[in-house]
């Protein structure tokens, strides 16, 4: 075996080493924490259904993004799009908020979708963006904005 393959099978071991002890860390912290963490996304979440109770849809997705600008790091993305989450959720619908928004299982669609999204609101090439905006295709497809936009009815029997 030559030197370089050796200095990469080394290189690769402790890389490997490494990332198996990251994972480790963050699940241990995880599991200690839980309950905390469960109820700062409760806030979070709370939070954002107030502000969306007196806004549109597309406001949300402003707000959610200009939070995350204020706070770039992982968990800010992970706030931002909890508190997007509850946003959407209480705010009033746009006709044509979903129009453009692929389908989830449009992988394609989705990548060009998400990070025209970013690049259009200033965040082009960040990483984290997209995931956010992935809040809003759940919600387009999802149940909650078809309870507003078609309301049940009732049968008319009375």
């Amino acid at each position: 075996m030559t030197r370089t393959v050796k200095a990469l099978l080394i290189g690769g071991t402790a890389l490997l080493i490494l990332a198996v002890l990251a994972i480790f860390l963050v699940v241990r912290y995880v599991s200690a924490n839980k309950d905390r963490l469960m109820a700062r996304a409760d806030e979070v979440r709370s939070a954002g259904v107030s502000f969306g109770k007196s806004r549109g849809e597309s406001e949300c997705v402003a707000e959610a993004l200009g939070r995350y600008r204020g706070d770039r790091s992982l968990m800010g993305a992970v706030r931002a799009r909890v508190w997007l989450s509850g946003c959407l959720e209480s705010s009033s619908p746009e006709p044509s908020f979903c129009a453009n928004v692929p389908r989830d299982d449009e992988i394609t669609r989705t990548v060009a979708w998400r990070i025209a999204q970013c690049a259009q609101r200033g965040m082009e090439g960040d990483s984290r963006c997209p995931n956010i905006l992935a809040e809003v295709q759940t919600y387009c497809e999802g149940d909650r904005r078809a309870r507003k936009v078609s309301p049940p009815r009732g049968d008319g029997a009375g």
